[in-house]
Order: structure tokens, then sequence, then C-alpha cells
């Protein structure tokens, strides 16, 4: 490692967020601060033993009695902090006493509807390590779009909560998402990276280095 945390304290909590002011030692043995932002939510539990923040779900809607090209599921919202709409990945805090997994079922449910399983999961990521320590996992779930549960969705969203369902098409992501930053939406910067690496341009990278 670079660097060595050796004390946090807590500046100033709120329901949600709590400020931290870091110390920490450098590569040279300096010790230096640093400001950061922490959920205040986040426990280590037997079902979460690496105190993950929360999960964020790749949804694939596969439809395998159709000919149809696989979907994804994102979820537009307002976010006060940019100031306008959000495209972003379904996603949640984890609840006490739940795995990464039952909590990427649970929030695709609430947040969109559908019923999936799960079939793959990231390491510990984080998302913006300049400012907070929130740890999360991407879950990749698989939505059967043949199956009757999953027919006509309908989300269970707490009454705060304002979300619109966005299915697109795995081979036109990149050119609705776009479209969609055109009309004023902000983009997540993950979905971005997840759309733009499907391109023919990224992709022939690949097929280039496997010739």
């Amino acid at each position: 490692m670079f660097g060595e945390v050796t004390k946090v304290e807590d500046v100033h909590t709120l329901k949600w967020l709590k400020l931290c002011r870091i110390f920490f030692k450098d590569q040279t043995g300096k010790e230096r601060q640093w400001e950061g932002v922490q959920r205040t939510t986040a426990k280590k539990t037997e079902s979460n033993p690496d105190s993950l923040d929360a999960v964020a779900i790749v949804a694939f809607l596969t439809h395998s009695k159709e000919k149809k090209p696989p979907e994804m599921v994102f979820v537009r919202q307002f976010r006060p902090p940019v100031g306008t709409d959000t495209i972003e990945l379904p996603a949640g805090l984890i609840d006490e006493g739940e795995t990464p997994e039952q909590a990427a079922i649970r929030e695709l449910r609430e947040e969109t509807g559908f019923i999936g399983e799960v079939v793959g999961k990231s390491p510990n990521l984080c998302l913006c390590p300049g400012i907070t320590g929130e740890t999360i996992k991407i879950i990749t779930v698989n939505v059967d779009m043949d199956k009757e549960e999953n027919k006509s969705p309908k989300q269970q969203l707490d009454e705060e909560e304002q979300i619109q369902v966005i299915r697109i098409p795995c081979d036109s992501m990149l050119e609705k998402l776009e479209e969609l930053s055109r009309e004023g939406c902000r983009l997540f910067d993950g979905v971005y990276c997840f759309a733009f690496a499907l391109t023919p341009t990224v992709q022939s990278f690949f097929k280039e280095g496997s010739a």
C-alpha cells in the first residue's frame, strides 16, 4: 500500500451521512489529513462481513422464446445533489441481516417490479474514493421475461420515491443513453462505461488482440 489510515474523526453527523476528518501516513511516512464523507448505515454483520454499504444491479431482460436481443434495465430519478434527473443502475442500501445477493433481488423488485435470479457478483468496489469510502458490489441478475411474474411488473416504491423504469436493448444502449443525456439527464459513469464497452469500436480491439 502507498499509505495507511491512522485515525478517523467524525466532524458532523446527519441521518444518512457523516463528515469525517481522516488522518493517514503517506508512502514517505509523512502524517497528513483528508476530508471525507461516510454513510451512517453500514455495519459489519454475519451476512455482510465486509460492511458493504449498497448493491447496484446489472439486470438483463432475456427472451428465451422470442428472437429478441437482451435488454438492460435502468432507472431514472431526480437527484438533488446534481439538480437534475439521472440514469442509473437499480441500486440500494443493504438492510441489516441481508446478504448482497438478497438485497439485489429485493431492490430490483422494489424499483422495477422485475423478479430475477442472481448469476454473478463483483468484488467490493468503490464509487468516488476521493470523497467517500462507500463500498458496493455489482450483482448481475437474469430476468426471464417469459415467466408470468415478469409479464406485468409493478414497482414497490416507498412514498418518497419517484423512479421511472427504462428498458434499453443492449445493441443500441450507447445511442439511447446519449439521447437521454442530450435531454438533460446526467448519466452515472458506470452505466456509460458499460454501454461504451459494448460498442463495435471497443469490441474490435478485443477481436484484433485475439487474432
